[in-house]
């Protein structure tokens, strides 16, 4: 796994690499996360399109001067942080 992918689970618990893209397709370069989700793929999607809302971005970035890293990292932790377990946790949800 390279160290620009992120890796969750999807459908019967096999864990998948997901690469970190930036709003123009570059990698970003977040660390692996390595985990399983806590909650159904349709729940961990409707959290991270609330998250990354353009309305929310807006505000963080264009109004209280966030740059667009930081919003990033906080959308990826907050996204790991709340929606995934521990790799050695065993599978959650999918």
């Amino acid at each position: 796994m390279s160290s620009s992918g992120r890796r969750g689970t999807v459908g019967g618990g096999q864990p998948v690499e997901q690469p970190c893209l930036g709003q123009q397709g570059e990698s970003v370069g977040h660390p692996p996360v390595l985990g399983h989700l806590t909650v159904p793929v349709p729940h961990a999607q409707a959290i991270y399109r609330a998250l990354a809302a353009p309305g929310v971005y807006r505000e963080l970035v264009e109004e209280s001067g966030w740059t667009p890293g930081d919003f990033e990292h906080w959308v990826a932790d907050t996204l790991q942080r709340d929606l995934m377990t521990p790799d050695d946790a065993g599978p959650g949800l999918s």
